[in-house]
């Protein structure tokens, strides 16, 4: 891959680093993964309804979006001896994400000095809502309880809490968009957990 151009090397130590050199190119993975996926049988979605979720989140701020990947996630027996890690989770969700046009998806957009595991910006001038989400992931063999739940949203809203106030979030702020957090939980190949809080903390139900 790295001599085919598809990764490039992001920093050297006691291990090789490799990072996506650009959005084209990212285009190129992601639009792979999902061939393959869906060649193999792995993982097939309805692409009309997922592009109609991903409209009501872009307009209104619907997390139906988020839930549905998560569902076809569950449902798909096959997908399940691939998720051992939040890395495998948020890569399929970045997948099927990135379909979108009226969104550019960025992963590990340094925000504030952190990293925001999905980014969500604006690509249609249409958009009212920019997107932060923050992943969280219960290892299948441990006891997915809800005072862990609870500890790793907690974690993750104090993360989105300061991503919110980077300079760009801000600026979308100030062009009149409206922002969404949104925290997801999952324990294995199953979520557990799908919220969204507003700019003032308050925790809503969707």
């Amino acid at each position: 891959m790295f001599y085919l151009g598809l990764v490039t090397i992001k920093d050297r130590g006691f291990d090789l680093n490799l990072k996506i050199p650009n959005e084209t190119v990212k285009r190129i993975d992601i639009d792979f993964l999902a061939s393959a996926l869906e060649l193999e049988k792995i993982f097939e979605i309805n692409t009309t309804l997922l592009q109609t979720h991903l409209k009501a989140f872009a307009l209104h701020g619907d997390l139906e979006v988020f839930r549905y990947l998560a569902q076809m996630i569950k449902e798909h027996t096959g997908i399940r001896d691939y998720i051992y890690t939040e890395q495998t989770v948020k890569s399929m969700y970045l997948a099927y994400l990135s379909l979108t046009p009226y969104y550019v998806i960025k992963s590990e957009e340094e925000l504030n000095k952190g990293f925001a595991d999905i980014l969500l910006k604006p690509f249609n001038p249409y958009v009212e809502y920019v997107g932060l989400m923050e992943f969280k992931f219960i290892k299948r063999g441990e006891t997915s309880t809800q005072k862990k739940i609870e500890a790793l949203v907690i974690d993750a809203k104090k993360q989105l809490d300061e991503y919110k106030e980077d300079e760009l979030v801000q600026s979308y702020l100030k062009e009149g968009l409206k922002l969404q957090m949104v925290v997801v939980v999952f324990w294995g190949w199953e979520m557990v957990y799908c919220e969204k809080f507003d700019n003032n903390n308050k925790i809503r139900e969707q």
